[in-house]
């Protein structure tokens, strides 16, 4: 049977170098690794297989983002909460034929 990584051991490394044009990404976890096949698959890319758990897909500059996480009121959240139970609401209804 083959060895099974633990949680611990599902590492997912980005890399990039100043003078380079793309991140190369390295994943052996298997949440990562689809999430990544389906933005290879939409931008063209082919991700290589490096060994029997991971792979690595080298990416455009613009398909890695840092933000920082926002901090909202307790009103602005509760404004966007409904405004998606409202938007769930109407695909809802367009799914039952309304």
């Amino acid at each position: 049977m083959p060895y099974r990584l633990t949680r611990a051991e599902q590492e997912t490394v980005i890399t990039r170098s100043a003078d380079e044009k793309e991140w190369t990404v390295y994943t052996c976890d298997p949440a990562v690794k689809r999430r990544l096949a389906k933005v290879t698959r939409a931008i063209g890319v082919s991700p290589s297989i490096v060994d029997q758990y991971g792979v690595e897909v080298r990416l455009p500059l613009s398909c890695v983002k840092f933000q920082s996480t926002q901090r909202l009121s307790a009103e602005e959240r509760e404004r966007r909460r409904e405004q998606g139970r409202r938007l769930a609401a109407a695909q809802r209804a367009r799914g039952r034929g309304l």
